[in-house]
């Protein structure tokens, strides 16, 4: 029946506002301009918001359902008035899409957080795993992780070795009391190696046993002396692209009118040119026989 709710809610679960203060007091503010944060699951987007406002990020979420796409939008528009970098349809900060479906660099966010669905594929592997196979490539090397699951599935052999593979100074706390007997969720934090490393299976033994211990795990708290420092963004924002593989035409329109493409000098030749051209003009189609 957990399960059945779950797929009802398309696997919504938000991150408890409560719990955000001690995953962000957690990591040190960004210290470098234009660090980025990227939520592929961001719903209304109040994690990704919360979390680009205490760390000094510029906030890139992903959100399949439109209306919560639409709340997100809103929510870190609100931001972007505050803040002259966030300029809202420049940036695209939400993008309401698959996450399988988004064109944007590797190595191009310093900070990844990650709260998937809680649930199995058609092929019997966890979404859970999917999400992180397919966000690790965008967070840069060295880049933080903040990945939030159930506990018991640290404990599937798939998770465990690639988190051992592909993250160091990992550190795993539970929910708080409060919160943590709903789903026993846990919030792993990690740094992405630059190169997947050598599998140790004392470190995924590690993670196991952590998938185990249930309460006895330390629960989150909010901490005083941040634990992880953000790397320097190593995509500038020249070569930064967040976009979908489709177009959406009413998004387009609105940025190409946020950007005053329709007033450029070359556009307005081409709508209107002028007359008198002397030579031969090149049609924008072959002319048919």
């Amino acid at each position: 029946m957990a399960r059945l709710a779950s797929q009802m809610r398309a696997g919504f679960y938000p991150t408890p506002p409560e719990v955000i203060p001690g995953i962000t007091s957690t990591i040190q503010p960004a210290a470098h301009k234009g660090s980025r944060v990227l939520d592929p699951c961001a719903g209304e987007g109040q994690f990704l918001h919360d979390t680009a406002v205490s760390l000094n990020l510029m906030p890139f979420g992903v959100e399949l359902n439109p209306e919560r796409a639409q709340t997100a939008a809103q929510l870190l528009n609100g931001l972007g008035q505050q803040r002259p970098d966030l300029v809202p349809g420049r940036n695209h900060h939400i993008l309401e899409s698959d996450y399988r479906l988004i064109h944007c660099p590797n190595d191009a966010f310093s900070l990844a957080i990650v709260n998937p669905p809680y649930d199995l594929d058609y092929e019997s592997r966890r979404l859970e795993y999917q999400w992180l196979k397919q966000v690790r490539p965008w967070l840069q090397p060295n880049g933080i992780l903040v990945y939030i699951i159930p506990q018991h599935v640290l404990g599937t052999k798939v998770v465990a070795d690639y988190i051992a593979s592909w993250f160091t100074d990992v550190q795993v706390v539970r929910f708080p009391d409060a919160t943590y007997p709903r789903f026993k969720q846990i919030v792993l934090f990690g740094r992405r190696l630059p190169h997947r490393q050598i599998l140790r299976p004392q470190t995924v033994a590690r993670y196991q046993q952590i998938a185990r211990m249930g309460e006895q795990l330390r629960p989150l708290t909010t901490v005083t002396t941040p634990i992880y420092t953000l790397p320097k963004p190593v995509i500038s924002a020249r070569q930064f692209t967040f976009r979908r593989q489709f177009i959406n035409p009413d998004e387009a329109v609105a940025e190409a009118a946020a950007l005053g493409v329709h007033t450029h000098p070359d556009w307005q030749a081409h709508l209107a040119p002028e007359t008198g051209i002397d030579g031969p003009v090149r049609p924008v189609m072959p002319l048919k026989i």
